[in-house]
């Protein structure tokens, strides 16, 4: 029986006499997992920085275009209209037939 005994405590005595990391490792580890921590709140910040960037940037690309197709479209139309006003009523009766055309006959 005592030599059971015996046996059972060594592990635990083992355990409490030398513990299997020492404190200087520790503050290693737990260095090693604020790094982690950090690196990992660095990159989701930056992730929704530039994905909010991204939307923003593509937003006002697509205003700018919209924009410059409409200027365009006007300096078309004011080209037209002082070049030759009879072809701009031309061209605004036929869009107007197009609207709505007239019924078979």
């Amino acid at each position: 029986m005592p030599s059971s005994t015996s046996v059972l405590e060594t592990p635990f005595l083992l355990s409490v006499t030398c513990p299997a990391v020492s404190p200087l490792s520790t503050h290693y580890f737990a260095n090693i997992l604020s790094n982690w921590c950090n690196f990992l709140i660095a990159r989701t910040f930056l992730q929704l920085f530039f994905r909010q960037f991204l939307k923003t940037w593509n937003s006002l690309i697509e205003r700018l275009t919209a924009y410059v197709a409409n200027y365009t479209k006007f300096l078309q139309f004011q080209t037209l209209k002082q070049s030759s006003p009879q072809l701009l009523y031309d061209i605004q009766i036929s869009n107007i037939f197009l609207v709505f055309p007239s019924p078979p006959l």
